[in-house]
């Protein structure tokens, strides 16, 4: 009897020490990094070389659902294909259910804040001009800042349209206002009419590495 040879299954790569980190991490910067950094050293030390995760927030888990739906929402209307409000409802439900770890929920709180969620999405969509058609949607952005002495800056784009980037407010002079997020699923006033929660994401490490595998 002749044995069917199996592949040997790839070794797996050594874990990354913290200067091994540091020095990746000098090599680029996005606006979450930047944040956290200019907000507390030592958190951005315990995030991004140390690597310490947390429960996610319930606040985060909102941000980063209504983040994902209305990513869906824009796109279906970039394609000229439309959402129902069963399709939509049933992508919110998907993107509530998909968290890659445990979320803090207070008691019965899960609920109120699904409500919320779901709210802010109906509050987003009613607001939208059902003529104006997005531009992109979701698009890596980078540029190269060596020239300066500084590491390349990484983002994405959530949405252009209208002549606008829409996404977290970002003045970029004085006559021009760009909004970037940089993949972290930030939900704010300026997206909602003055609804809505502008707890940034902390979780921007996978958006990071989400901006890569795009490339």
């Amino acid at each position: 009897m002749i044995a069917v040879a199996q592949p040997a299954e790839p070794a797996a790569s050594p874990p990354q020490t913290a200067d091994e980190r540091v020095e990746e991490l000098q090599q680029m910067v996005s606006a979450s990094r930047l944040s956290l950094y200019l907000s507390c050293r030592l958190k951005f030390f315990f995030r991004y070389v140390l690597r310490l995760q947390k429960p996610k927030s319930p606040a985060l888990h909102v941000g980063s659902s209504v983040h994902a739906v209305l990513k869906a929402w824009n796109k279906a209307r970039w394609r000229d294909q439309p959402l129902t409000l069963k399709e939509l409802h049933d992508e919110f439900t998907k993107a509530w259910a998909d968290t890659e770890e445990p979320v803090q929920w207070e008691d019965d709180d899960e609920a109120e804040q699904q409500s919320t969620a779901w709210k802010l999405i109906e509050i987003y969509t009613r607001q939208a001009n059902p003529t104006v058609k997005p531009e992109a949607v979701e698009v890596p952005i980078e540029a190269e800042l060596n020239e300066h002495g500084l590491p390349k800056l990484i983002g994405i784009l959530d949405l252009v349209q209208g002549c606008r980037i829409i996404g977290e407010a970002v003045p970029l002079g004085p006559a021009v206002a760009l909004y970037i997020n940089d993949g972290a699923g930030i939900v704010g006033k300026n997206d909602f009419g003055g609804v809505g929660s502008e707890e940034r994401s902390e979780d921007s490490e996978k958006a990071d590495d989400d901006f890569h595998v795009s490339r």
